[in-house]
């Protein structure tokens, strides 16, 4: 027996890697009943339409931070005021 296989009596060994066989698919999912995308990239229109409003509300997330940035005055001035004022004051733990 394998380490991963299961045993009951009156049934067959399976093992955790094998994909169960027609008569053992479980509560009774037929492999029709399941949407996959495989080679004929079937995808229900429900889903398509949640992934583009997903990609709707993520453009618009970016559009938003960007409008934000336009926003701002430049960064450089402000980092270029604070640098002055940090050296401008005398570290006490370094030496003089």
């Amino acid at each position: 027996m394998e380490p991963d296989s299961v045993e009951m009596e009156g049934q067959h060994s399976v093992s955790s890697l094998e994909e169960p066989k027609g008569d053992e698919s479980a509560a009774g999912e037929t492999p029709c009943s399941i949407p996959r995308t495989g080679p004929n990239k079937f995808l229900s229109k429900h889903r398509m339409v949640a992934a583009i409003t997903l990609l709707q509300n993520q453009i618009n997330f970016i559009q938003e931070e960007l409008d934000q940035l336009d926003t701002f005055g430049e960064s450089s001035i402000v980092c270029e005021e604070l640098l002055s004022k940090v050296e401008s004051i005398p570290d006490p733990l370094l030496p003089s």
